[in-house]
């Protein structure tokens, strides 16, 4: 008869282990959920933010490959416009277009020009003092795509000049 009395008394006790079990379970398992979370949102910034950088620098040098091409390639643009790059198959070339048409659905890719001006020991000024130097121009490559809640950009200023 005492032997079955002290079995009742640890059937509670089991049944509150287990509750506390599934408990430090459920929590370990939710923490490691929130970090593979984390980790993906980190993953797909990196990616995009490299994808960002490789698509500005070829924009530079797109830009660069049309001014190889011919000066007035480059020379001729309008600096009150925002042109956007294009590539064509059969020609093989890089044209402009003011038309934006989304990399991968995701980038817009744009480019401005400006002019330079020049001083009297001829290095690069800003407009209006100098002379205005028609054989070089300034070029701003934009990249932008939105990021889950805000559009992150990136920009690459350089010069070209008429070679």
């Amino acid at each position: 008869m005492h032997f079955l009395i002290s079995c009742k008394k640890n059937n509670g006790f089991g049944l509150l282990e287990v509750v506390l079990g599934v408990a430090i379970i459920s929590l370990s398992v939710f923490g490691l959920l929130s970090v593979a979370q984390n980790s993906l949102r980190v993953s797909e910034y990196s990616l995009r933010e490299a994808q960002a950088g490789y698509l500005l620098l070829e924009g530079a040098e797109a830009v660069r490959f049309m001014r190889d091409m011919g000066w007035t390639n480059v020379g001729n643009l309008s600096t009150s416009a925002t042109y956007y790059i294009t590539y064509s198959i059969t020609t093989n070339t890089f044209a402009t277009s003011t038309v934006d048409t989304f990399i991968d659905g995701v980038f817009s890719r744009s480019f401005t020009v400006s002019d330079v001006n020049r001083d009297a020991s001829d290095d690069i000024v800003a407009a209006p003092s100098g002379i205005y130097d028609s054989g070089t121009k300034k070029i701003t490559v934009n990249m932008s795509w939105f990021n889950r809640s805000a559009t992150t950009t990136k920009t690459l200023d350089f010069y070209l000049t008429n070679i």
